[in-house]
């Protein structure tokens, strides 16, 4: 056997592979968004401005100050951003510039009625729209400073809270989703349809539709799901029919955790 020179061999290793290493992993963060403030909140989905309900939002302020809620959680769709989808546009809708103008109004009124509470702004299907059309229009205004919702609605500004990215919201020992996270339309019964989906303590809006399910697991330990009435016109063009009710909840949370709901049901701008 041929021994190689002190040069072959400095050239063999040169070409030789390189170690097997693991490569590192590109980082991801998805967590839940956790609030450790007890006491009792207000939730209140599917706004949809510019098209909300003022008698509702009124209501449902009303009955959260009365409360002295520690903070009001929303939970999805405080926008509608119709300017934004992909479906058919209204000739007489909204634009989005308007959109915009009077979500940071409704949410500086919001502000102005519960001055020391947290205010607590999810994000939801019709706002996740605006990521879309960036990505697919004009990508290169993705991630820059001022083309986002949280600053559309100047939640800085007035001390509010952002949730993306389809975080869930664990308030104590109950998870708050919007709706959208988990495909399907809801069926005739939107609570028990979204336990079946988490097997979970869980509240949801996005179906407009008021409803609530209670079970026992194999061990006796209860469970339930909750979808809220939405806060927006019960009557769209593009949803003439329907069965949306308007509502709100609220949740009262002990410092260990356990909670209670008042999921509440509004007509003509008074609880049912």
């Amino acid at each position: 056997m041929k021994i190689p020179t002190p040069k072959q061999a400095r050239a063999a290793k040169k070409l030789a592979p390189a170690p097997a290493t693991m490569p590192p992993s590109v980082p991801q963060d998805f967590r839940p968004f956790v609030i450790d403030t007890p006491g009792k909140w207000l939730a209140i989905f599917d706004i949809h401005a510019p098209y909300h309900d003022i008698p509702t939002l009124e209501l449902a302020a009303s009955y959260g100050r009365r409360e002295k809620v520690a903070g009001v959680i929303f939970g999805g769709d405080f926008l509608d951003c119709h300017d934004l989808s992909d479906h058919d546009k209204d000739s007489d809708a909204a634009r989005y510039q308007d959109e915009i103008q009077i979500g940071a109004q409704l949410m500086r009124w919001f502000r102005s009625q519960f001055p020391k509470a947290r205010l607590i702004v999810k994000e939801g299907n019709h706002e996740e729209r605006l990521h879309r059309y960036v990505m697919r229009n004009a990508r290169a205004l993705s991630g820059l400073p001022g083309v986002s919702t949280p600053e559309f609605l100047g939640l800085g500004d007035i001390g509010a809270e952002w949730v993306g990215d389809k975080r869930t919201i664990a308030l104590g020992k109950l998870d708050i989703v919007h709706g959208h996270e988990f495909h399907g339309s809801g069926g005739v019964y939107p609570a028990r349809w979204l336990w079946a989906k988490t097997r979970a303590v869980v509240m949801c809006g996005h179906f407009h539709r008021t409803s609530a399910y209670h079970d026992r697991d194999l061990r006796g330990r209860p469970e339930a799901a909750w979808s809220v009435g939405c806060a927006c016109y019960l009557h769209p063009r593009y949803a003439r029919n329907n069965s949306w009710n308007h509502g709100f909840a609220m949740i009262e949370v002990e410092p260990s955790g356990r909670f209670r709901v008042e999921n509440l049901r509004v007509r003509d701008g008074r609880i049912e």
